[in-house]
């Protein structure tokens, strides 16, 4: 299954994000100031479109792997 953005939570100066794959999750937390002028939605959404292009990348990669040879030597 791939990876993909859950939610993101403001902690103070930090946003912590959350991505999962149906059975693993994993909090990233990105600790940057926002821009000046931007809202904490605009932050946020920066931050998960910039999440989201990671995952994209991650998840390209990560095609379907034939390992049933790898069993015969089990």
């Amino acid at each position: 299954m791939a990876w993909a953005f859950e939610k993101a939570v403001k902690v103070g100066m930090d946003l912590r994000v959350v991505v999962g794959n149906g059975t693993e999750t994993t909090v990233l937390i990105y600790g940057f100031p926002m821009k000046a002028g931007q809202t904490q939605a605009q932050f946020k959404a920066a931050v998960r479109k910039e999440v989201r292009a990671w995952l994209d990348d991650i998840n390209a990669e990560a095609g379907e792997v034939d390992v049933s040879s790898e069993y015969a030597t089990l």
